[in-house]
């Protein structure tokens, strides 16, 4: 028994779904290329979505705060933007082409914008959030609340 019943082979030719202006044709022909790349190939290692100019980000949780740590290599502060409104944060750049002489060469640099959408968990102290950018990786730490820390409690459960 087939998961999919059905198997697309790599040298058919694709069905178009009407015309690729409208939305919903294209997210079907987007999810079937994403299932053909799944079921013939294995899981992608990188999704077929991603964007090389997205930023590398980690999150991290402690007892007294959550810290976002964004790879931004070749990049200013002034070219960032960060906010958090309710429980996400924002990360917004553009890294700027470089205006020099290459002398008959060329550069594989990448330039562009990003906008990076990171969601965050409930109870944290937003505007006590503190940003530092170092060496092309910016910081980010947001203290929690300690009252909405503490007033977290584990609820044994009963046998009846």
């Amino acid at each position: 028994m087939n998961l999919i019943p059905w198997k697309r082979h790599r040298d058919e030719v694709p069905v178009r779904y009407r015309d690729s202006s409208d939305p919903f044709a294209v997210m079907h022909q987007q999810m079937d290329r994403l299932f053909d790349a799944f079921f013939h190939e294995g899981w992608p290692t990188e999704p077929p979505y991603s964007n090389p100019s997205l930023p590398s980000v980690e999150v991290s949780e402690t007892d007294t705060a959550v810290t976002v740590s964004a790879e931004l290599p070749g990049m200013e502060e002034k070219d960032i933007d960060v906010r958090i409104d309710q429980n996400l944060l924002t990360l917004k750049g553009e890294k700027r082409e470089e205006t020099e002489s290459k002398n008959g060469g060329w550069t594989e640099r990448r330039y562009g914008r990003f906008d990076r959408l990171i969601p965050l968990p409930d109870g944290l102290k937003a505007d006590e959030a503190k940003a530092v950018f170092r060496k092309g990786v910016l910081r980010i730490e947001i203290p929690k609340d300690p009252e909405q820390r503490e007033g977290a409690r584990r609820i044994d459960i009963q046998v009846e």
